[in-house]
């Protein structure tokens, strides 16, 4: 079964864990009624996380969308620094 249910005119809820060097699990969700909107909401929690990142000394933040049955989606913002020799 799809958890894209838009077609249904139904929603889903949609979890987004984090993973930042840490697990943050996401119990609450936000009810959308499709992935595509929930792509976009993980899009918006990564730059939101942006500035943090770069505090924090992590170079990767991740950003995984589930439903209650299973994993969907991970969008994934790595910052990199190298410098020119």
């Amino acid at each position: 079964m799809r958890s894209d249910k838009f077609r249904y005119g139904s929603v889903v809820r949609y979890f987004f864990d984090i993973r930042n060097g840490s697990f943050e699990v996401d119990d609450v969700g936000v009810e959308l009624p499709s992935l595509t909107l929930a792509i976009g909401e993980a899009r918006r929690i990564l730059a939101s996380i942006a500035p943090k990142l770069i505090e924090s000394g992590h170079s990767t933040v991740a950003v995984d969308i589930r439903d209650a049955d299973r994993l969907l989606y991970t969008a994934t913002l790595t910052f990199a620094v190298s410098m020119a020799t």
